[in-house]
């Protein structure tokens, strides 16, 4: 059985690096399906963006087969699709706890970026995302501008 943020990842590979193609950069996927072959080539020429499940995000930092340094240490962004579905349960601290020891081997923060078109509390989803980071980074806590006015043509 595949899980749902397999198959949304499976759907969404294919348009990310479509989009990452027009500026000369690659999009790749690893999750628990991801072939051995394509693992290998990965690890070999790491692509510019890489869409993953938290779970296997965890086993490559944990492993040792990876060399997780050398794949993730680049780093400067993660994108959680659907942020909704993990602040607040488990899974959801699990990823934080994921992101926390994705930034030591980083050595750097990482911008944080969450997706969702259902949240209607967004300042109050924000310190959880940031992590043991909340209050201390540049922006958090600061709210969007609010316009009166409808954005320029």
């Amino acid at each position: 059985m595949r899980s749902p943020l397999k198959t949304l990842l499976n759907n969404l590979v294919v348009r990310v690096d479509s989009y990452a193609q027009w500026l000369g950069r690659r999009a790749e996927l690893w999750h628990g399906d991801t072939k051995e072959s394509q693992r290998r080539r990965i690890l070999t020429d790491t692509p510019d963006t890489l869409l993953t499940t938290p779970e296997s995000l965890e086993a490559m930092l944990l492993g040792v087969k990876p060399d997780h340094a050398h794949l993730l240490s680049g780093v400067r962004a993660v994108v959680v699709d659907e942020v909704h579905a993990f602040a607040g349960d488990d899974r959801g601290w699990h990823l934080l706890a994921v992101l926390e020891r994705l930034e030591q081997v980083a050595g750097r923060p990482i911008q944080r970026i969450g997706l969702s078109a259902t949240v209607g509390n967004p300042q109050q989803l924000l310190p959880w995302l940031l992590g043991s980071d909340a209050g201390k980074r540049r922006g958090a806590g600061r709210r969007p501008p609010v316009s009166s006015s409808p954005p320029p043509h």
